[in-house]
């Protein structure tokens, strides 16, 4: 199983240095990804609502609450530095 040993300052300055010399700066980065996890948060609170509208019956409306729900907060729990009551709040809601 392969190790790797923690970047030395140098190789972070030089990978700094690469990416202010391609033009991608630390702010767009991070506009980029808050844009990106925006755009999937969306898309996994609206996806159980189009999915409940065709289903035919309850049971299967309960079922895909409770799947999406899980689903959404092992997404954001993994995507984000959620604690765990934010979590509970974001399951809450």
């Amino acid at each position: 199983m392969p190790s790797f040993n923690l970047a030395q300052r140098r190789d972070v300055r030089s990978l700094e240095n690469w990416l202010d010399g391609n033009g991608y700066s630390g702010s767009l980065i991070k506009n980029t990804v808050k844009t990106m996890l925006l755009l999937l948060i969306t898309f996994l609170l609206l996806l159980p609502v189009v999915v409940c509208n065709l289903a035919s019956t309850l049971s299967i409306r309960i079922i895909v609450v409770i799947a999406s729900t899980i689903f959404y907060l092992l997404v954001i729990s993994q995507l984000t530095r959620s604690k765990t009551t934010e979590l509970v709040l974001a399951g809450a809601t």
